[in-house]
């Protein structure tokens, strides 16, 4: 599997530096030209290959715009984009405007019980505990707790997603992530 995820690699990436030194060439023959209008036009059609290839962007129509003095025959051109892009906001009701974090979200658990089922030591002294069940925690800190098969323990949320375990008979606890 590693095998041909590596042959794929290898072969997309030979694609892309093929492309790219085809780009490099294709600037170098403009850079080489000697008339300026020929060198720009030539510039234009490589930079138009690679935008055709990524994405299309928008047309830009040029207007003009006629001098204030009538006497100069001289006029003015600059773009301007085809089609104005005109963004839609959502309009709420006045009374809600500032309660945002007043709305509390649904009900949710802020603690549960369980009872081990066992406890492991893993690397580092972590603690990985298996609950009746079925579901396994994995120690996230450095705490120390002691915890036996059978004992029940309380989880709780925390700050900011952080979950402590705790038994009912000490007042230590410790952070722990749920693996199964």
């Amino acid at each position: 599997m590693n095998l041909n995820k590596l042959i794929s690699l290898f072969l997309s990436s030979m694609v892309i530096f093929t492309a790219q030194a085809d780009t490099l060439t294709d600037l170098q023959q403009c850079a080489d030209n000697k008339d300026s209008l020929e060198r720009l036009v030539c510039y234009d059609n490589v930079v138009k290959s690679l935008n055709s290839s990524v994405t299309p962007k928008a047309q830009v129509a040029i207007r003009a715009v006629e001098p204030k003095d009538t006497k100069s025959s001289v006029v003015a051109l600059r773009p301007s984009t085809a089609k104005p892009v005109v963004v839609k906001q959502e309009q709420k009701n006045e009374d809600e405007f500032g309660e945002e974090h007043l709305v509390k979200p649904e009900e949710s658990i802020n603690e549960v019980f369980f009872t081990v089922k066992s406890v492991k030591k893993i690397v580092h002294n972590k603690l990985s505990i298996t609950f009746e069940n079925g579901q396994v925690w994995k120690q996230s800190d450095d705490n120390y707790i002691k915890i036996l098969p059978g004992d029940r323990v309380k989880l709780s949320k925390g700050m900011l997603g952080v979950i402590y375990l705790k038994t009912e008979n000490q007042s230590r606890r410790i952070k722990v992530k749920r693996r199964k």
